[in-house]
């Protein structure tokens, strides 16, 4: 391959494959960075949405509505249920179900919140409660909580 420098700005080269050179190099560095700036919105975008657009499995709980907006992070979290047809009332942990007519069951759920809370040490345990759901009920739950050990416990609402 026969190469000639002659001229900085004109460069000739004999043979199968030429080279273009540009003259100005002003624009090089942006278009260089257009391909990666896509990736980065495309990526942004897909985790962005991806969390909106997933539908969860899980139970559908009408919580009541309040007009306060305190709460805390996310620790524990407990479903309680109130079951339209029977009056059955269900606990739902750890993907788990726990009727509150059985002590037996209530004794498995609080041998499991023993177990998760010397596991993690969770700061508090979040109550999911139905609107149905008795008061009774919740300061059983309540209870079963403050003898494992959990030192704070927030009531999940809704807001106005």
């Amino acid at each position: 391959m026969n190469v000639e420098f002659s001229n900085y700005r004109k460069r000739t080269v004999n043979g199968l494959r030429t080279r273009f050179a540009p003259k100005s190099r002003i624009n090089q560095g942006f278009v260089s960075m257009v391909p990666w700036i896509n990736v980065l919105l495309l990526l942004f975008m897909f985790l962005f949405l991806d969390s909106k657009l997933m539908i969860q499995p899980g139970v559908v709980v009408d919580l009541p509505k309040a007009d306060f907006s305190g709460g805390m992070r996310s620790g524990l979290v407990l479903v309680v249920n109130h079951a339209a047809g029977s009056g059955d009332e269900m606990v739902f942990f750890n993907d788990s179900r726990y009727m509150l007519k059985s002590e037996a069951d209530m004794e498995v759920l609080k041998s499991e919140l023993q177990k998760v809370v010397r596991e993690r040490a969770p700061t508090g345990m979040i109550i999911h409660a139905d609107r149905n759901v008795g008061h009774g009920t919740m300061m059983l739950i309540y209870g079963i909580a403050e003898s494992v050990g959990v030192k704070k416990v927030c009531m999940s609402t809704k807001e106005i």
